[in-house]
C-alpha cells in the first residue's frame, strides 16, 4: 500500500478525505495517533468493529477504545458523562488520556466486550484529529499491531501483513511513542487503570486513594483494558 512522506503537523487533505470515505463505507485502516500507530474504523458500525477485530486478530473478550474529534461527539457513545469525567475532559483533552464511561446500549457489543463501559479519547495528533472530523463518526483507535505483539510508534516497524490487509495506511513518520493513561470514571471516586500519556501527579487530584489497578472488573484490569496491546 502506498506511503506518503509528509510532515506530521500537516495532514494531507486528499489522503485524509479518502481514508474518511473508506471509514464511512465500513472499512478499516492504519493511521498515526499522538503516541502510537492506530487501527480503526467506524465505531458505530458492527461490520467495521468486526473487521478491526479480524485484522488485529484480537480476542473478542478485549474491548476497543474510541477516538473522537471533539468532546460533544461522545454523547452518541455514553449513557451520561460523570462529573469527574467532565473535569478530566476539560483538563486533559485533547491529549493522552483515555476515559472509561458507561457505554450506550446501542453500541456494537464487541466494541465494549460486554463490559457495559467504553474507553474514549479526544484525538490530539493532527492527522488522527483530521481523520475523525472528516469521517464524521467516532473512530476505533486500537493500536495497529497483531494482538499479542508490540504496538509501534515507527511505521517501518508495522506488521507488513497488517498493512497489506488494511483498507488505508496514513504514514506520518515516527510518532512520540507510548500509550495513553486510562482512568475509569464509571466508579466513584475514579480509578487509574494504566499510567501513560498524562503524568500521575497531574491525575492524582481526580483519583481515588489506594491501589492504582482494579483487577475485579472484566475489561478494566491492567492486562485487560481497551489498550491492552499498547505497552
Amino acid at each position: 500500500m502506498g506511503r506518503r512522506a509528509v510532515p506530521s503537523h500537516r495532514p494531507p487533505e486528499k489522503e485524509i478525505r479518502r481514508a474518511a470515505r473508506i471509514i464511512r463505507a465500513g472499512g478499516a485502516g492504519i493511521f498515526p495517533t499522538s503516541g502510537l500507530y492506530g487501527l480503526g474504523g467506524n465505531a458505530l458500525s458492527a461490520a467495521a468493529v468486526d473487521r478491526v477485530f479480524c485484522l488485529k486478530q484480537r480476542p473478542f473478550h478485549l474491548p476497543l477504545l474510541v477516538l473522537v474529534s471533539h468532546p460533544g461527539e461522545i454523547l452518541s457513545l455514553v449513557t451520561h458523562i460523570p462529573e469527574t469525567a467532565r473535569s478530566l475532559m476539560d483538563a486533559f483533552w485533547p491529549g493522552g488520556l483515555t476515559i472509561i464511561f458507561p457505554a450506550a446500549s446501542h453500541l456494537p457489543r464487541p466494541l465494549t466486550a460486554g463490559t457495559g463501559t467504553i474507553g474514549i479519547r479526544q484525538a490530539r495528533h493532527p492527522w488522527a484529529a483530521a481523520l475523525c472530523k472528516a469521517a464524521g463518526c467516532p473512530v476505533i483507535g486500537t493500536s495497529a499491531n497483531i494482538s499479542g505483539r508490540p504496538a509501534v510508534a515507527d511505521p517501518d516497524e508495522l506488521d507488513k501483513e497488517l498493512i497489506g490487509k488494511a483498507d488505508f495506511f496514513l504514514d506520518a513518520g515516527k510518532v512520540s511513542g507510548g500509550g495513553s493513561s486510562i482512568v475509569d470514571c464509571t466508579v466513584s471516586p475514579p480509578r487509574l487503570i494504566r499510567g501513560g500519556g498524562v503524568p500521575g501527579c497531574a491525575l492524582r487530584p481526580y483519583l481515588a486513594d489506594g491501589p492504582c489497578f482494579r483487577a475485579e472488573k472484566p475489561g478494566l484490569t491492567r492486562e485487560n483494558h481497551p489498550d491492552s496491546d499498547e505497552k
